[in-house]
């Protein structure tokens, strides 16, 4: 086996991890209903977006005077979203309710904060592989 085999195998392994960590699954996002923390809602099973519109991720917030917060989170289209997000407006006070968008991989763990690693890290990240791995000779250098 030569060097130029492992860097060929490295490379439809890496491939390979990028397709099943970007292509495998599509865009998921946390999802409850009416939880009374983001944690107990992270806690429950992701949901996987299967709707043909369903390109983003949602979190809810419902503040009240006397009851707390309430957490609905789910999938959603991502214009839709962004209107009901474009309402929000002194959402620290209750009684209010309002909405956060994001885009990208259970990206919605808090308030629309992405913290997971989005469909656009992970596609680079294969790219810089691909760029790092592929043996010098395909790409037309010989050295």
């Amino acid at each position: 086996m030569n060097l130029g085999f492992h860097r060929r195998l490295l490379l439809v392994c890496a491939l390979f991890l990028c397709w099943a960590c970007v292509g495998a699954y599509g865009l998921q996002c946390f999802a409850c209903l009416q939880q009374i923390s983001h944690a107990a809602c992270n806690r429950m099973a992701p949901q996987n977006c299967t709707g043909q519109d369903e390109n983003a991720c949602y979190t809810q917030v419902e503040r009240y005077l006397h009851t707390g917060k309430k957490i609905t989170k789910g999938c959603s289209n991502r214009i839709r979203c962004q209107k009901g997000q474009s309402l929000n407006h002194d959402c620290d006070r209750p009684p209010r309710k309002c909405t956060y968008c994001c885009v990208g991989n259970l990206c919605n763990r808090s308030n629309g904060q992405q913290r997971a690693l989005s469909h656009g890290v992970l596609i680079i990240t294969c790219l810089a592989l691909t760029t790092v791995f592929l043996p010098t000779t395909a790409i037309g250098l010989d050295v």
